[in-house]
């Protein structure tokens, strides 16, 4: 499990997020930047770059997308 909050800020197709709270030590005082799509009540968002894999370093570079939509 991954988790972190902060204050966040829409630049165009970017969500970008100062984290202050984070299960994440090295991202704390970080900007994370996510990309999203929202169609209909479905939203998609992803990390902007690869990334070294944080729960297993053997998988690589790996970029996750988190899809939520909404409950009628």
């Amino acid at each position: 499990m991954i988790a972190y909050m902060g204050r966040y800020r829409i630049e165009g197709d970017s969500f970008i997020m100062k984290v202050n709270v984070t299960s994440m030590p090295t991202w704390l005082g970080t900007e994370r930047v996510l990309l999203f799509h929202i169609q209909g009540d479905r939203l998609q968002y992803t990390q902007k770059e690869w990334t070294d894999s944080v729960l297993n370093p053997e998988r690589g570079k790996m970029r996750t997308v988190v899809t939520a939509e909404r409950v009628k």
